[in-house]
């Protein structure tokens, strides 16, 4: 279960041959995610960022830390390094969500610490936020 603003959200495992009776019902309460389902991912970073940044403004931090892992796969050196400290950052609100305080707070400064920001831990990130990281970033690389 993850809590956003204004809903809360609950995943659930089900098996193959109920995931297609589900998505065939008219279900207005039910949302489907499934691997073969999620579209073409891109390792290109400026796309992963506007996708990430996306993500993050309507509180889907889970796909977020999606859309930044597999631009951080293709990385190497420093910018490996840097990306994977947002992706600590972005899925520390996902454990917020879950109502994992500690663990979030401790997935947070270490991704801060690594990006050296001075963002401070709050929920729920917004694209605005993320936007700072962006520019910690972009002025550490000078």
């Amino acid at each position: 279960m993850r809590r956003h603003s204004d809903m809360v959200e609950i995943s659930f495992f089900a098996e193959e041959s109920d995931l297609y009776r589900i998505m065939d019902e008219s279900c207005s309460y039910a949302v489907v995610i499934c691997p073969e389902c999620d579209g073409i991912r891109t390792a290109d970073l400026d796309s992963a960022f506007r996708n990430a940044r996306y993500l993050i403004s309507e509180e889907r931090f889970w796909e977020a830390h999606e859309a930044l892992e597999d631009a951080w796969h293709s990385l190497s050196g420093k910018r490996k390094t840097v990306v994977q400290a947002m992706i600590w950052i972005v899925a520390a609100q996902v454990h917020w969500q879950m109502m994992h305080a500690d663990t979030a707070l401790i997935m947070h400064e270490r991704g801060i610490r690594e990006i050296r920001a001075d963002m401070r831990f709050h929920y729920p990130m917004t694209a605005e936020d993320f936007d700072s990281l962006l520019n910690n970033i972009r002025c550490a690389g000078e």
